[in-house]
């Protein structure tokens, strides 16, 4: 019997890859392997070749684990807390203020190598929706507020918006290479080409829903009967007449 044979049986048998489970939690193969070999958090079975294999409990330990990082706990803070059969006293210190005042000194040095390596360091441990609710979200609105009348905050915003593009279109790419099923679609309508929050929704997307298409298409906002459209032959019509398909330019009133 050989290996696809032995994983399709154990499979079979409730035993689930590390693929699945990743697709399952939101959680990719490389946080979940990244929690394994630092900090003990999951000891998934092993198949003769090494594949790793995660049963049910697993998947709630994982549950219970996001339950942690969501209230704001490190993640190297979390063993205890699991291990416990105790109600335990939530830490008072977490990563995440560090975190945040790391990336904040990298945009203020202008030093986009300093501001990736810290993302990827928390990239590594964290999953998206993790990641967008305690870090992103936080770091996009003190800069917003920041930039409020502070000289040098337009080379500060187009570093930031800059990086963050390059990062979430590489991430949506690869994602959307895993993902099966019809496409989201994300339009932005407005005249800034770039728009922050729209980009974490398709990156939140392809990271466990399906695949996501982002546009940037301010032009649609005039043709509210393209957004209202009734199935693809309705939005095709719209498009058409509106001008917006590749030959149709001189049939837009």
């Amino acid at each position: 019997m050989n290996e696809s044979t032995d994983l399709t049986q154990l499979t079979a048998d409730g035993l689930l890859p590390i693929r699945e489970v990743a697709r399952i939690t939101g959680v990719n193969a490389v946080t979940l392997r990244a929690w394994e070999r630092r900090y003990g958090l999951i000891v998934p079975l092993r198949t003769p070749k090494g594949h790793r294999l995660y049963e049910e409990a697993h998947i709630q330990r994982i549950r219970d684990i996001l339950t942690w990082l969501n209230r704001g706990v490190s993640v190297s803070q979390i063993k205890p807390l699991l291990d416990t059969t105790t109600p335990p006293e939530l830490p008072r210190q977490n990563q995440w203020s560090e975190l945040l005042e790391e990336l904040l000194h990298a945009i203020d040095r202008l030093s986009e190598r300093r501001l990736d390596d810290a993302f990827n360091r928390a990239m590594a441990l964290y999953p998206p929706r993790t990641l967008c609710q305690h870090l992103l979200h936080p770091l996009l609105e003190a800069l917003e507020q920041r930039w409020q009348g502070q000289y040098g905050a337009a080379v500060e915003r187009a570093l930031v918006h800059s990086w963050l593009r390059s990062k979430l279109a590489t991430r949506i790419y690869f994602n959307n290479r895993q993902q099966v099923g019809r496409p989201l679609l994300l339009a932005n309508l407005d005249n800034e080409s770039f728009a922050p929050g729209l980009w974490l929704t398709a990156w939140l997307v392809s990271s466990t829903d399906g695949p996501a298409v982002h546009i940037h298409a301010p032009e649609l906002h005039r043709h509210r009967g393209l957004m209202l459209a009734e199935g693809p032959l309705g939005a095709l019509q719209e498009l058409h007449g509106a001008g917006l398909l590749p030959g149709s330019e001189g049939s837009a009133s």
